[in-house]
């Protein structure tokens, strides 16, 4: 690894700011601390994932011979390009 001293404070940081999440949920200062911290995981995890499967869908339209959003298809795109003889 390039740098293990950043990877290893950024871990222990991590672990440090979970274990007083929940001291204070413990203590009942905190009531929802772990909730929301799932929530918030959850939904990154969920729009990486969108993200992701809208980049590989774009990339398998591409790559078909069918008709992209607009609804035109690759010959008929291929054609708008050039000038037109009026």
């Amino acid at each position: 690894m390039p740098s293990p001293r950043v990877l290893s404070l950024a871990v222990r940081s991590i672990i440090i700011v979970f274990v007083l999440s929940i001291v204070f949920e413990e203590l009942g200062l905190a009531e929802q601390t772990m909730l929301v911290a799932f929530g918030i995981a959850f939904g990154a995890l969920m729009l990486g994932l969108a993200i992701a499967f809208g980049m590989g869908a774009e990339t398998w339209q591409a790559f078909s011979g069918e008709e992209d959003v607009r609804g035109k298809k690759k010959e008929e795109e291929e054609n708008e390009d050039e000038p037109s003889p009026l």
